[in-house]
């Protein structure tokens, strides 16, 4: 019996080291092939039926059309499993090759008419072994072999197996491997004769278990991490367990804080299971957290390689590389997942940020676009193409996107919101109103119930000039919410300020708007507030008055009506009475006080001319405190005292104003000119300058006068650097140019 299994394996070897000869010179046609996602599966499909790819007729009933065909693989170390998939599932078929190098699989398929019909359809394998499959061919000299067995022809001869072998055959081998290591005096030995095995024998747990047995015995853990190693990528049955294995060690490794270890052995673990992401994922994340950024990004490279619509990798990915070194590399590195995955979302996407942060608008838009909208990615795609469509003008398309996106996943509203004021500030910031407006129109249509959006279109209108539509649309929104402020003022502000001709006539539409307002909200305190101002307006002190008391009777607290009670309480000589309003409305809402202050400062202007002097000191005084920030009133008091013939005190108020905004040109002209006239002369000008430019040594405004004062000392040098000084930090003072020119091309003398 042994003489003739010898025997005819000795034939066996001869036959195919004939038959290898002829495998080595295949004609090889490559296929053209498909490929779908599945889960963790690969499907590399034909686009037709073998016979439709060759030109064939189609079989008739009965018929058969066969072809040999080899599926090519490449790579080291590692048992690939695969599918050779058909419509009728008797004739798909699991197959096994042993990868030590690049070989050839080569096997028959067919196509015959049946009911079912039994056509070969493509390879099913999983996408953690999809990089070892390198293509399908279509063998054009099959005819001339003999034979079509399935069979795998490695690149290197000296790894074929050229017969099957049984279980006395691994029973020999087995003792053969003990006695190499002396029946386990040498338990390396002995581990390293079982590892041989494992490559030509991947489905035999024995050989595993003895391997893994005496490199415990070896008493070092790189030995067993080498046997799990081989194990893994070898035998498709031990791979979870060795997965396992090495994950234990890596977490072990991170609790002793060894995290280059734990790196190591989490890409192990994810060499031997691709498909279990998040092993190598783990290994990124180690790699971020270390500081190994290259590191990092060649390893989530190399999931997406395998999983290209890993959403989380790909964000990790991108936060990395984006705006770092090696843009143009990185962007062929989406290019090329796009090219290899057409039909995969997620490569687009980052394609298409990056094409949008390289400024290719077009391109970005164009990636977006071929993202379907039912992919977890989908609405991300949406939602940055609505962006650019927005920001590039195409405003109707753009925002009716992004509103889609908004009403569809209110998860995105908040970033669709960022989108709008992002555009809004941009447009603003260029004066673009016009283009404002159109997007806030579209949007408003959207959006008819958002009264937000409708104060920022009036608001709009307001700044491109239209203030009839503004007044409109403020007045609409009152109507509908009565109860905000904000566009109840800039109403109030709009009608205030039309112009001569329509002044009269935009008082009374103010007057009958907010009446009408009052008697339809009589519990609503805003709609008397500004009833009164419009009165006021008229001239109408006494109702508008009343109109103040009715606010107040309704909303005690209303700090607006308060104020403007106490205004005109000072204006009718109770100054007392209506100071003590204005300062109690100040200090209950901050957010008047610069208002305030300028009533203040209006009323005293007032009694400035009625000749009020010590009256209107009070009401300057007054703006001064409820809001020291606001300093015209400070230039007015001094005017003031330079009326009422204080120079001293003039001089102190300009002076204060200088010291705390020295760009204050009208001020700077006011107490240059008060300085000039003090009987002291030029030598205290010069002092006051000087002090000032000591304070703030780079305002051009203090360094001008104090060149024009050293000039008028005779200090022709001195006054030539401060002109200087002063054209350095603002370039527009002409003056300052012109006196220099005069410096220069003039003689001492003169």
């Amino acid at each position: 019996m042994v003489l003739l299994l010898s025997g005819l394996r000795v034939f066996q070897k001869r036959y195919w080291d004939r038959s290898l000869d002829q495998y080595a010179h295949a004609s090889l046609a490559p296929l053209t092939l498909e490929e779908e996602r599945e889960g963790d599966n690969v499907r590399l499909l034909l686009p037709q039926t073998m016979t439709a790819l060759q030109g064939h007729t189609p079989p008739g009933p009965g018929e058969v059309a066969s072809f040999y065909l080899a599926a090519r693989f490449k790579g080291e170390g590692r048992t690939v499993s695969f599918q050779l998939l058909n419509t009728n599932p008797i004739f798909t078929r699991p197959c096994q090759v042993v990868l030590q190098g690049e070989g050839l699989y080569f096997f028959p398929v067919y196509d015959y008419d049946f009911d079912p019909p039994f056509t070969f359809l493509g390879i099913e394998l999983s996408a953690g072994d999809r990089p070892f499959f390198e293509g399908l061919y279509l063998v054009e000299n099959g005819d001339s072999m003999r034979l079509w067995p399935y069979v795998f022809v490695p690149e290197d001869r000296l790894t074929f197996a050229y017969y099957k072998t049984g279980r006395l055959d691994r029973g020999i081998l087995g003792l053969q491997a003990r006695a190499r290591g002396g029946f386990g005096l040498y338990p390396e030995t002995s581990r390293d004769a079982f590892l041989s095995l494992i490559p030509r024998h991947p489905f035999h747990d024995a050989f595993a278990e003895h391997a893994l047995w005496y490199a415990r015995r070896c008493g070092d853990k790189e030995h067993l991490i080498h046997t799990w190693e081989t194990i893994g990528a070898f035998m498709p049955e031990w791979r979870s367990e060795a997965g396992e294995w090495l994950t234990a060690r890596a977490e072990e490794a991170q609790r002793e804080n060894n995290p280059g270890e734990a790196i190591r052995l989490y890409e192990k673990a994810g060499a031997i299971l691709p498909e279990n992401l998040r092993y190598r994922e783990r290994a990124g994340e180690l790699q971020e957290g270390g500081g190994e950024f290259a590191a990092a990004r060649t390893t989530y490279k190399s999931i997406l390689r395998v999983y290209p619509e890993n959403a989380s990798v790909a964000y990790r990915l991108h936060a990395l590389s984006a705006g770092q070194p090696g843009a143009a590399e990185y962007a062929s590195f989406w290019e090329e997942l796009v090219e290899d995955f057409p039909r995969a979302a997620v490569p687009r996407l980052y394609c298409g940020m990056v094409l949008e942060e390289r400024g290719d608008i077009r391109g970005a838009l164009e990636a977006y676009a071929k993202i379907p909208g039912d992919t977890p990615v989908g609405v991300e795609a949406d939602l940055r193409r609505g962006m650019l469509l927005t920001k590039e003008g195409a405003y109707e398309e753009g925002v009716n996107l992004l509103h889609f996106v908004a009403t569809q996943h209110p998860e995105y509203s908040g970033r669709v919101e960022n989108v709008f004021l992002e555009v809004y500030l941009q447009l603003k910031e260029r004066e673009d109103y016009g283009a404002a407006v159109t997007m806030y129109e579209i949007l408003s249509a959207l959006h008819p119930d958002r009264p937000d959006i409708q104060e920022k279109l009036a608001g709009l209108y307001e700044l491109s000039g239209d203030s009839t539509r503004a007044i409109d649309l403020y007045e609409q929104l009152l109507q509908q919410k009565t109860e905000r402020a904000s566009p109840a003022k800039r109403l109030d502000v709009l009608y205030a300020a039309a112009s001569s001709g329509v002044r009269d006539s935009m008082t009374e539409r103010a007057v009958t708007f907010w009446s009408a307002l009052a008697g339809t909200h009589p519990d609503t305190p805003l709609p008397y507030v500004y009833l009164g101002a419009a009165l006021e307006r008229r001239g109408e002190t006494a109702a508008a008055q009343e109109a103040y008391r009715n606010a107040l009777v309704i909303a005690p607290g209303s700090a607006e009506a308060l104020y403007r009670s106490g205004a005109l309480e000072v204006s009718g000589g109770a100054v007392d009475v209506g100071l003590a309003k204005m300062r109690e409305a100040a200090a209950a809402d901050a957010g008047l006080a610069s208002e305030i202050s300028r009533r203040c400062d209006q009323i005293a202007a007032v009694l400035v001319a009625q000749q009020q002097h010590e009256t209107a000191l009070r009401l300057y005084q007054t703006a001064l405190e409820i809001s020291p920030q606001d300093l015209w009133p400070r230039v007015h008091q001094g005017e003031l005292y330079e009326r009422m013939g204080d120079e001293q005190a003039a001089a102190g108020c300009y002076r204060d104003v200088m010291m705390a905004v020295p760009e204050s040109p009208v001020t700077a002209k006011l107490l240059d000119r008060l300085l000039r006239q003090a009987p002291s002369g030029g030598k205290t000008v010069v002092e006051e300058w000087r002090a000032i430019v000591q304070r703030h040594p780079e305002a051009a405004i203090p360094a001008f006068y104090l060149g024009k004062a050293l000039e008028s000392a005779g200090d022709r040098s001195g006054a030539a650097d401060y002109y200087g000084r002063a054209i350095q930090w603002n370039s527009a003072l002409s003056e300052a140019a012109e006196r220099l020119r005069s410096l220069e091309t003039q003689p001492p003398d003169q």
